[in-house]
């Protein structure tokens, strides 16, 4: 897989892509695509390349914009991002590195994703307002967020959105884990996200069912790649099952 090549379709189907997201404000001009979110969820700067500003009165009127509205955000640096130098610019300028992530993609053209579960195990969308709840407090066991903050956000969106997909899986009527795939309209890709088992049921291959599960959705909908967003610790696991790795994904907070 060209890495440069998937780069050079990433940015054009997902990073630049113009789209409706309900509690999403998405701002925009020739030098960058930046998204407010509702809730206390920080701005994300998604997409950057000056041209009509130099990159450090870019970084400047961002933190300007930013503070005027007392609103913390993520600027989202790739590593084929340019100047290769940004991160240290954002570092200069009061931003905070956080953990290193890296984008990972899997071609499932050929993929022939496995349906069946072992006894006592059903993998399934979640469909239902407590489904969904039971999914966010399983993700709640590892990443931090607001289980009742993202219901009452999210559900009303969810139910009749198109474009996400949360899949869950039980054990003997236990939900014991779940994840996400995203469809960006008339991309190439589907993004995978919060896949999350409860620690005590790890191991056991939960994982690699929902991974199916969400390749199989991706195959029928006509999507050719599958990306990731994956921490060092999850990167080994997930090329395991033929990712590949792309670029390094670095997120920098800025807090007014």
């Amino acid at each position: 897989m060209c890495s440069s090549h998937i780069m050079y379709l990433y940015e054009k189907y997902e990073r630049k892509v113009q789209f409706d997201k309900p509690n999403v404000q998405r701002i925009a001009d020739e030098n960058i695509i930046k998204y407010i979110y509702k809730g206390s969820r920080p701005a994300l700067i998604y997409y950057f390349k000056p041209i009509s500003l130099s990159i450090n009165d870019l970084i400047e009127r961002e933190v300007a914009y930013f503070t005027n509205i007392n609103q913390p955000f993520e600027w989202k640096v790739y590593g084929t991002d340019m100047p290769e130098n940004i991160g240290k610019r954002l570092l200069a300028k009061g931003f905070i590195k956080e953990e290193t992530e890296s984008l990972l993609v899997c071609n499932i053209r050929n993929y022939k994703p496995n349906l069946a579960t072992p006894d006592e195990v059903e993998c399934k969308k979640a469909t239902s307002k407590q489904t969904f709840r039971e999914s966010f407090e399983i993700q709640g066991t590892e990443f931090s967020l607001d289980v009742d903050e993202q219901i009452d956000q999210y559900w009303k969106k969810y139910k009749n959105d198109k474009n996400c997909t949360i899949y869950v899986v039980y054990l003997q009527g236990r939900l014991v884990a779940s994840a996400r795939i995203d469809f960006t309209p008339d991309s190439i890709f589907a993004g995978i996200w919060a896949g999350t088992t409860l620690t005590e049921h790890r191991g056991k291959g939960y994982y690699q069912i929902l991974l199916n599960y969400r390749i199989h959705e991706a195959k029928q909908r006509g999507r050719q790649y599958m990306t990731i967003d994956a921490l060092q610790t999850s990167r080994p696991i997930v090329e395991k099952h033929g990712f590949e790795f792309i670029t390094s994904i670095t997120p920098y907070v800025y807090t007014p």
